[in-house]
């Protein structure tokens, strides 16, 4: 295990050896990173672009450990930087979403249908559900939502395919038996 250095000061440049392997980093993670952020952004293409250079900031900030680690982790920190990102973005939107209406106006909440505002309710508390999960828990089932396959977690976190099935079961069970899930599920069976 490595000991963690501090990150790097806002607007520190870095050295050109550094820079040459960032470089390199960047040409290998970015395919991977901007179809992961455009699927997370549903489209929006100026939220994935966002996303993206959101995690490459903190890549330069955090290149001195980055730099230490094996391939696989670099992917590893990469897919789990972007799910914190999109965490941070989910936070900072408001509680009353205004949706775009074909015409391009917007439509307030209440005037959506029961089933609609159900439906973004749950997903709403699926996404809170998912921040109280613990770390571990929350890595795997972030990147598995994500699209990464068991084997690739387990060689990015560098923990056995095991212990990503044992930690997805556990989240799914975790997120299962929570009461407001139980309850929103069932009003969404009720509602049809």
């Amino acid at each position: 295990m490595t000991e963690r250095t501090q990150p790097r000061q806002a607007g520190a440049a870095l050295t050109a050896a550094e820079e040459r392997e960032f470089v390199i980093f960047h040409g290998r993670t970015a395919p991977i990173l901007h179809r992961k952020a455009a699927r997370l952004a549903a489209g929006d293409g100026m939220l994935g672009e966002d996303l993206v250079q959101e995690v490459y900031l903190r890549a330069i900030g955090r290149w001195a450990d980055i730099r230490q680690l094996a391939e696989s982790r670099q992917l590893g920190w990469v897919s789990v930087a972007l799910a914190n990102v999109f965490g941070d973005v989910l936070r900072k939107r408001t509680r009353s979403p205004r949706l775009e209406t074909l015409e391009g106006d917007t439509a307030e909440v209440s005037d959506l249908p029961r089933t609609v505002l159900m439906r973004l309710y749950y997903q709403h508390t699926m996404r809170a559900a998912v921040t109280e999960l613990a770390g571990r828990q929350r890595e795997v089932f972030v990147l598995r939502l994500l699209g990464w396959q068991g084997t690739e977690i387990a060689a990015m976190l560098g923990i056995s395919l095991v212990t990503v099935r044992w930690n997805m079961s556990r989240a799914w069970r975790l997120l299962n038996d929570s009461p407001t899930i139980a309850q929103t599920r069932a009003v969404l069976i009720e509602e049809g």
